[in-house]
């Protein structure tokens, strides 16, 4: 006896890949348009997504919220200038208690400078993710 398939097994075999096939493109074409509903709705809303690497003190941010910076802060000290002086203090009391772990939802309002030098009042709503095995907050997202 030969381990060798037999021609109906390879047939089903090209079936079920394609099937595969389909299947993924399908679910590629369902990703995409789920992606295209996501960016519109934050567009008209003017909603930008960010991410925050609490640890190595990184920020990510969507490309609606570079498009708003004109630049792309890449952690706390380069997002910190672009806050108002006025609004600075209550920003660091905000998230201070997110960094601390005492609390795990972050929710500041604050004006931040656009690319074109003028402030605009921002709400910044966020939560904590993800926690070390010491349960001290490692990323944030909002």
């Amino acid at each position: 006896m030969s381990n060798r398939p037999t021609y109906e097994e390879l047939e089903q075999s090209v079936l079920q890949l394609k099937k595969d096939a389909i299947k993924r493109k399908a679910t590629e074409a369902e990703l995409i348009e789920s992606r295209e509903r996501l960016d519109l709705a934050l567009k008209s809303t003017e909603l930008g997504i960010w991410e925050y690497d609490i640890i190595r003190d990184k920020w990510l941010f969507d490309d609606l919220s570079v498009e708003f910076f004109g630049s792309y802060p890449q952690n706390d000290s380069e997002f910190n200038l672009l806050i108002h002086p006025d609004d600075i203090v209550q920003y660091y009391k905000d998230w201070k208690t997110v960094k601390k772990g005492e609390n795990a939802t972050i929710v500041s309002e604050y004006r931040l400078k656009s690319k074109s030098g003028h402030y605009r009042w921002l709400l910044e709503k966020g939560k904590v993710v993800e926690w070390d095995s010491n349960k001290k907050p490692i990323r944030a997202i909002g």
